[in-house]
């Protein structure tokens, strides 16, 4: 268990409802973000009247394999309402206490089941989530001052595929790997929608969803390699990146806005795989951006023996990119010109499937 801060709220009798949320709108292009997420209200049984203050607790969330923790950190005060009291608008009165948080990834183990606590001072209330074919409820366990909220159960579709005596499974909230029981990985990703397949292919895990929606990722470690708005194929993570980047160049820039090659490129420098050399030389001048530019730099000079470019690059990125590759190399055009020219030399005779 992560370490948890220490509350200094005094715990107090609280419902507890749970309800998936929908995200709405776009964080990129890349990912849609018409996603969900969980969302937790807790209010006290003690009611005041509308006109009067109420307490409300900020909540802080750590997750992690064996749980997830809120933590109650301050209680402040909430004005009056301002809202005028038309009937049968707004009750006469509201909850005098309260608090709300909420989940953007959730790993459902296995098992079924995975711990919620809520800290306050001196006090933990326990409850569980519960996963069957019904879908996800929320259920009080050992809690002195929580109830719960009586809910009908969440559509919670989780998909896995065993290989190897490893399970790896993909929820509306994020993909992760299990082994005897125990995590492995987690990686939290949004999904749009519910995941409607699963499966390893060679090096990697590929998950689509009901939403049209893929992406592929490490299978020994869960680390993000492509995520595509529209259908890959499942069968050749490299090939279809390396086709779906291309696509990607041909599109009017505006429509380009937000999406980086390097969504693209990264499989094949990840995968060593060479056939995406002669899209990386492309992406240094189509790139988004000079970063986006200057990490194809990077790719192509860990195939041309060089690997603590890219692993550097790429661990940095933002400023410290700068310094790793140079924007030099990249800006202005005759010298991004003059980067490419070099790189078609080095590999004259390199055969690939970005040319």
């Amino acid at each position: 268990m992560l370490a948890v801060a220490e509350s200094p709220v005094e715990p107090f009798h609280y419902n507890l409802s749970m309800e998936m949320q929908p995200r709405g709108g776009f964080a990129s292009k890349i990912a849609r973000r018409d996603t969900f997420y969980l969302r937790f209200v807790a209010q006290s049984d003690e009611l005041t009247p509308r006109h009067e203050p109420v307490q409300y607790v900020h909540a802080v969330v750590l997750q992690a394999a064996d749980g997830a923790d809120a933590t109650a950190l301050k209680q402040f005060n909430v004005p009056q309402s301002s809202a005028s009291m038309i009937e049968g608008e707004l009750p006469a009165e509201r909850p005098q206490n309260g608090f709300q948080f909420k989940l953007e990834a959730l790993t459902i183990p296995p098992s079924g089941s995975l711990p919620l606590r809520i800290h306050f001072k001196d006090h933990v209330d326990e409850f569980t989530f519960r996963l069957d074919g019904k879908g996800l409820r929320l259920e009080a366990d050992k809690s002195e001052y929580g109830t719960v909220n009586p809910h009908d159960p969440i559509p919670f579709t989780i998909l896995e595929v065993d290989a190897a005596g490893v399970v790896y499974r993909a929820s509306p909230l994020g993909v992760s790997a299990f082994k005897d029981g125990k995590s492995r990985w987690s990686t939290d990703i949004q999904f749009y929608k519910d995941p409607s397949e699963i499966k390893i292919v060679g090096e990697t895990v590929y998950v689509a969803t009901t939403g049209g929606y893929s992406l592929y990722l490490l299978k020994d470690t869960g680390a993000l390699l492509t995520q595509h708005i529209g259908l890959l194929g499942g069968a050749d993570p490299v090939g279809e990146t390396i086709a779906a980047g291309v696509a990607l160049t041909k599109l009017p820039f505006d429509e380009r806005v937000g999406r980086p090659l390097f969504n693209y490129y990264q499989t094949g420098v990840v995968l060593n795989d060479r056939r995406v050399i002669p899209f990386l030389i492309e992406s240094v001048d189509l790139g988004f951006g000079l970063p986006d530019k200057m990490l194809a730099v990077a790719g192509l000079e860990k195939f041309n023996g060089d690997s603590d470019a890219w692993n550097s690059g790429y661990k940095m990125r933002g400023n410290a990119l700068y310094k790793s590759i140079g924007m030099a190399r990249v800006s202005p055009e005759a010298a991004n010109k003059a980067e490419r020219d070099r790189w078609r030399e080095i590999f004259k005779d390199e055969p690939g499937e970005g040319k």
